[in-house]
């Protein structure tokens, strides 16, 4: 498992990450595939992965020298624009995005593999060629992937953090990264969720943990690895499933469960309890934690083997 992790990050971070690299490779099977000898598939991966870095350098040059005209253009005359050209569109995609563009990486390679489909399907579709113009590949992607992740705010980084908890428990089915508001507002205060009352304790055995703040060096290294990383280090030996949730200090919540579905709804709960614990300590800043039998009772009686609380299917 291990292994699998460590390919996907590589891939990930060195392939999706950078369109010329993914281009070459796609320009790579594609001789492959055409049976070409190793000079014509080495000499045309290489030209491919060389001229898209040019075009890439090219573009960053038009961006920045035109920039400043249509900024003072807007200034002088009150004028919105940009620079219509779709090579800066590139470059502006990249830099809006900065890690999140692996998604324009995978919008790609379904894009590609969609269209050879649908030409080894040419009967019914009467589609018989397969796009490759790369910088339009990437420019029609980005504006796609751009759209989800700058306005719907979905996130990609938060896939290796995911798979960090996925190869430590395997009893776990789902994974969720959200920034609900007061549940965020907790790990910004860099506070555990404390469990005051038998609606926590009914899905969290115990308080729901903060991590530790990630050091100065763990940021600039692997920071979505080691996110995961300090999620673990958190909980611990204890039983995940036992408390399905923590908050990440000065970041926000995550949570777990048996399958997706179980997932959302701990993320759910863990929202409603932290708004709970917050209107409770502001009635009472002296409330002390349920009593642990109380505790272990509402716990165990929807939990384990001895669960007989609720209906069953």
């Amino acid at each position: 498992m291990d292994a699998v992790y460590n390919v996907f990050y590589v891939f990930y971070s060195q392939v999706l990450s950078r369109p010329e690299f993914l281009l070459g490779l796609v320009t790579m099977l594609g001789y492959l595939l055409l049976r070409k000898p190793a000079d014509v598939v080495i000499k045309g991966t290489i030209k491919t992965i060389v001229g898209f870095m040019l075009l890439q350098a090219g573009a960053g040059v038009l961006v920045s020298t035109f920039k400043p005209i249509v900024t003072k253009l807007a200034d002088v005359y009150q004028l919105t624009g940009t620079v219509a050209d779709p090579y800066a569109g590139m470059v502006a995609t990249i830099d809006a995005l900065g890690d999140a563009y692996a998604w324009v990486g995978y919008t790609v390679l379904f894009a590609l593999l969609l269209n050879v489909g649908l030409v080894l399907a040419r009967r019914a579709t009467g589609i018989r060629t397969v796009f490759l113009t790369g910088h339009i590949m990437f420019q029609g992607a980005g504006v796609i992937v751009a759209f989800f992740v700058l306005q719907l705010h979905t996130g990609m980084w938060t896939t290796i953090t995911h798979l960090a908890l996925y190869r430590a428990w395997p009893g776990i089915g789902g994974v969720v990264h959200t920034h609900s508001t007061f549940a965020t507002a907790w790990a910004q205060a860099g506070c555990a969720i404390p469990a005051l009352g038998t609606t926590h304790a009914d899905y969290f055995h115990g308080d729901i943990p903060c991590t530790r703040g990630l050091t100065p060096a763990e940021i600039n290294a692997e920071y979505e690895a080691l996110t995961g990383a300090v999620i673990l280090e958190t909980v611990g030996q204890a039983d995940p499933l036992h408390c399905p949730g923590i908050v990440v200090q000065q970041h926000g919540p995550f949570t777990w469960g048996c399958d997706a579905a179980d997932a959302v709804h701990n993320a759910v709960v863990l929202e409603e309890v932290a708004h709970m614990a917050q209107l409770a300590l502001g009635i009472n800043p002296g409330q002390q934690r349920i009593a642990p039998a109380l505790s272990d009772k509402h716990f165990s009686r929807k939990h384990g083997p001895n669960a007989y609380y609720g209906q069953t299917r």
